[in-house]
C-alpha cells in the first residue's frame, strides 16, 4: 500500500511548474510506496488560500514568488503553520542560501534544474521524517521543561505543606482542647460556641488530610518499596486531591461502593495515574451542559478493576488509536499539566496491570491491577 501525500506547489513559473508536476506524476507512475496528489498556487497569497482550506501533508516552495521575498515566505509559512514540512525549490546553486533555508526551519532544498522523479521522491522523504524528528523533540524539550516544573512544584509543595501543617496543628489542638472544656454546655450560647469549634475542628483535619497527601504526592517515590494497600485508600486520597476544583466548576464525582480489595503497589504512583484521569476529565468536560464523572471498582477472583468515567465521549477514532502513543496530546501546548497516557500506561503496566480506553458511549478508561489475594 503506497503512502498518499497531499502536496501543495506554490511556484510562479509555469515552466518550473509543469516541471514539477510532470516530475511527481512519473513518482505516481513508478513508485511502489509513494502517492502525490498535488495542488498548484502561483503567489504566497494564493498558497495561503490553498494550505488554509486543504488538507496539505509537504510543501514545495519556489523562493522567487511575486509577492513575497524568500526568506519572508518561509518565515510567514512557518508561523502560520509550523508542522507543515517544506522542501525549497530554487534556481540558485549558493551554497549559502541552501544553508540560510535550512536554518529558517525548511527541511530540504532542491536546485530546480537537478529535479528528478529519484530526487525528489528522496527529498520528500526526508523531509518528512525531519519534520516528524523536530516535532518529537520539541515534544521532548516541553514535556522535560514541564516534569522540571512538576519536580519544583512537587518541592514547593511539601515545603508548604510543611509550613501549614505546624499552625494547623496548633488550631486542631486548641481545637480539641476547647470541645473538652464543653464536653457538657449547659447554656444555649454555650451549645452555639460548640457547633461553631466543631465545625473549625472539623474543617482543620480536612485541610491537615489534604496536606498529609500533597506531602505525599509531592516526594520522589522512585525509592519506595511495593507495599499492599486497599484500593479504597487510593481512591479516597485522590479524590481528596482534587475535589475542590471539581466542586467549584460544579462537576459532581459520583463514587459507588467501593469492595475491600487490596492490591501490591507503589499507592502514590497508583494515585497519580487516577488523578491524572480524573484531570483530563475535567479539561475535557468542564464546558458542557451535561458534566460529572463516575468512579467505580469491581472485583474478581485476579484482578480490581477501576473504571474512571465522564459525561463527555471520544468519537475521532484517530485519537482513540493514538492516545497512548508517547508525547501523543489533545491538549493546547501548555495546557497539559498531568503525566501523559503513555507514562500513566507504564505505570499500570510496571504494577502487572493494564490501562485502557473503552469502547463505550461516555468516555471511560479502565485500570485493571492484580489483586491480593488474602
Amino acid at each position: 500500500m503506497r503512502n498518499r501525500l497531499h502536496t501543495l506547489i506554490i511556484e510562479d513559473s509555469p515552466e518550473d511548474r509543469m516541471t514539477v508536476s510532470r516530475t511527481i506524476n512519473k513518482i505516481n507512475e513508478n513508485s511502489l510506496i509513494l502517492e502525490l496528489a498535488y495542488l498548484e498556487a502561483t503567489t504566497l497569497k494564493e498558497g495561503f488560500e490553498r494550505l488554509n482550506s486543504n488538507q496539505v501533508d509537504i510543501l514545495l516552495l519556489d523562493l522567487s514568488l511575486p509577492d513575497a521575498d524568500g526568506m519572508d515566505a518561509i518565515s510567514k509559512i512557518k508561523e502560520s503553520h509550523p508542522a507543515l514540512p517544506i522542501i525549497v525549490l530554487t534556481g540558485n546553486e549558493d551554497e549559502k542560501d541552501s544553508i540560510r533555508t535550512i536554518q529558517a526551519g525548511v527541511q530540504d532544498y532542491l536546485i530546480k534544474k537537478e529535479i528528478t522523479p529519484h530526487n525528489l521522491s528522496r527529498s520528500i522523504g526526508y523531509a518528512i521524517e525531519r519534520s516528524k524528528t523536530a516535532k518529537e523533540l520539541d515534544d521532548l524539550r516541553i514535556q522535560q521543561a514541564h516534569s522540571l516544573k512538576m519536580a519544583t512544584l512537587g518541592e514547593v509543595a511539601g515545603n508548604l505543606a510543611h509550613e501549614i501543617n505546624n499552625p494547623l496543628t496548633i488550631i486542631l489542638g486548641f481545637s480539641e482542647r476547647i470541645l473538652k472544656i464543653l464536653k457538657t454546655p449547659e447554656t444555649e450560647k454555650e451549645i452555639k460556641i460548640k457547633r461553631h469549634v466543631e465545625k473549625i475542628h472539623s474543617m482543620c483535619e480536612r485541610v491537615a488530610k489534604i496536606v498529609k497527601n500533597l506531602k505525599s504526592y509531592s516526594r520522589n517515590d522512585e525509592s519506595d518499596p511495593l507495599e499492599i494497600v486497599k484500593v479504597e485508600h487510593i481512591i479516597n486520597d485522590t479524590i481528596d486531591l482534587c475535589s475542590e476544583k471539581f466542586k467549584h466548576a460544579n462537576i459532581p464525582i459520583m463514587k459507588y461502593e467501593i469492595p475491600s480489595a487490596e492490591i501490591f503497589c507503589k499507592d502514590i504512583q497508583i494515585s497519580q495515574v487516577l488523578l491524572n484521569l480524573m484531570n483530563n476529565s475535567f479539561d475535557a468536560i468542564q464546558n458542557l451542559e451535561d458534566k460529572w464523572v463516575k468512579i467505580q471498582v469491581e472485583q474478581d477472583e485476579n484482578f480490581v478493576i477501576i473504571k474512571v468515567t465522564d459525561s463527555g465521549c471520544i468519537l475521532d477514532e484517530k485519537i482513540r488509536k493514538s492516545i497512548f502513543s508517547p508525547f501523543y496530546t489533545t491538549k493546547e501546548r501548555g495546557k497539559g499539566t498531568g503525566l501523559g497516557m503513555s507514562i500513566s500506561q507504564g505505570i499500570i503496566k510496571e504494577h502487572k496491570g493494564s490501562l485502557s480506553l473503552l469502547d463505550t458511549e461516555n468516555t471511560c478508561f479502565q485500570i485493571a491491577l492484580p489483586v491480593v489475594n488474602k
